[in-house]
């Protein structure tokens, strides 16, 4: 099998995209980008800071806590996103797979297949139960709560309830 390394963040504090930097150091990696529905990340983005449990990291310039605007999350997002597919096209060469997270919620078997074999990877069907050790205890896998159970196809349209049509300009 090959050897597998996640990065979760795929952008450094400017904005700009880390994909041809890892692609430099590892000219066969294979890049999945998981993309959410930007007014879902933006009302994410806006949620977490509201939480008391949540750690805050300052603006580097200055070193207040990001923007609770829905304009500068939605604005941030589709920056992201511009960014990661700009590397993208600048690179021939990329094994690149965009996968939706809407599509891995509502159909996690099917997208999780397609996401195994990019990689070369034999399907197993504990994929669907990340969450169970093998002897099927429950295990902690991070600190988001949503990260420890069974994929729930409804938080694909969470943020439906948040979001007024007063913010349907901003993507």
């Amino acid at each position: 099998l090959p050897q597998l390394i996640g990065i979760k963040i795929p952008h450094r504090e400017d904005g700009t995209s880390f994909i041809g930097s890892v692609h430099d150091l590892f000219p066969n990696a294979r890049f999945i980008h998981i993309v959410r529905d930007g007014r879902a990340v933006a009302l994410s983005s806006l949620e977490r800071l509201e939480r008391e449990d949540t750690v805050v990291v300052l603006d580097t310039e200055t070193m207040t806590p990001p923007s609770q605007d829905i304009t500068k999350a939605t604005t941030t997002w589709a920056a992201h996103e511009r960014s990661t597919l700009a590397e993208r096209s600048a690179r021939n060469d990329l094994a690149y797979f965009r996968l939706h997270f809407e599509e891995l919620v509502n159909e996690p078997e099917g997208t999780l297949r397609r996401a195994l074999e990019f990689l070369g990877l034999p399907w197993d069907g504990s994929v669907l139960e990340h969450y169970r050790e093998p002897d099927g205890r429950s295990r902690r896998l991070g600190l988001h709560t949503k990260e420890n159970g069974a994929v729930d196809a409804t938080r694909a349209r969470h943020w439906q309830a948040s979001w007024g049509k007063a913010h349907d300009g901003y993507v």
